[in-house]
């Protein structure tokens, strides 16, 4: 009975005192109520939002890495980009982090974690953008692509055997010419004078591979080398000569994509 009792007096005295407050010191009171239901809700939007654009960056990363896989040239920028980027993502994380928790319980915590997803995929898209540009450079620079190939004409000058060497050095070897289309694409992109890799064994003409020479562009006079260059200024159906292995000149490597 007597706790009763104060428990009804306790509440009469509350009312009392609220309606005897100023009318901004009781709405301050109601809202100062109101805030463990809101704070409640931001964090449920807020967290509802954040799994959600992790599980579409998740996508978005993992599209990009099979982008770049596809290509062998890009697998080390990927990879070796992934270190960076993971930790200016980081730094971000960290940053953005200690600005939402200076926050209090109202809209601001919105706007804190669109902030922060925007500079988080803002570094992603910039990651997957390079690393699928270097998916598209399909050839080393100073290359160019025909087909599945990558071909270098060099500027320097060497015989057929160190040429063969230099090209071999870089994972390729003399270009093999077995069709008119790289024919044509070579004697097209070539200004000089360049070793192909084609040598006479004995009596029989072979690539650099042991492929017999099928398909041949001799000049009317080739000459009697063992040793075949190519003459990219002359017309591509005969610009092939014959000429000593010994002699020095330019040469043009391949490599398989």
């Amino acid at each position: 009975m007597y706790l009763k009792f104060c428990r009804s007096y306790v509440g009469d005295k509350k009312d009392k005192l609220g309606e005897n407050l100023p009318p901004e010191l009781s709405v301050e009171l109601e809202k100062e109520k109101e805030l463990p239901g809101n704070a409640r809700l931001y964090r449920a939007v807020c967290a509802f939002l954040l799994v959600i654009c992790l599980i579409l960056l998740a996508v978005v990363v993992i599209l990009g890495m099979k982008l770049c896989i596809s290509f062998k040239f890009s697998v080390q920028v990927c990879s070796g980009g992934a270190v960076p980027f993971l930790k200016v993502f980081l730094a971000g994380f960290q940053k953005y982090n200690g600005i939402c928790h200076s926050f209090k319980y109202d809209f601001t915590v919105l706007l804190c974690v669109f902030v922060w997803v925007k500079h988080f995929l803002s570094f992603t898209a910039l990651y997957l953008l390079l690393c699928a540009g270097a998916a598209c450079e399909k050839c080393p620079r100073g290359w160019i692509a025909y087909r599945n190939y990558c071909y270098f004409l060099s500027t320097l000058r060497l015989n057929w055997d160190n040429s063969q060497s230099n090209c071999t050095k870089v994972g390729g070897s003399l270009a093999v010419i077995e069709s008119q289309e790289v024919q044509n694409f070579l004697s097209k992109n070539g200004k000089l004078n360049y070793w192909i890799g084609l040598k006479q064994d004995q009596s029989e003409w072979k690539w650099n591979d042991n492929k017999m020479l099928e398909k041949s562009y001799w000049k009317s006079n080739p000459g009697n080398g063992d040793c075949a260059l190519l003459y990219s200024r002359d017309p591509a159906e005969k610009n092939w000569a014959k000429i000593s292995c010994q002699a020095a000149s330019y040469y043009i490597c391949q490599i398989e994509y």
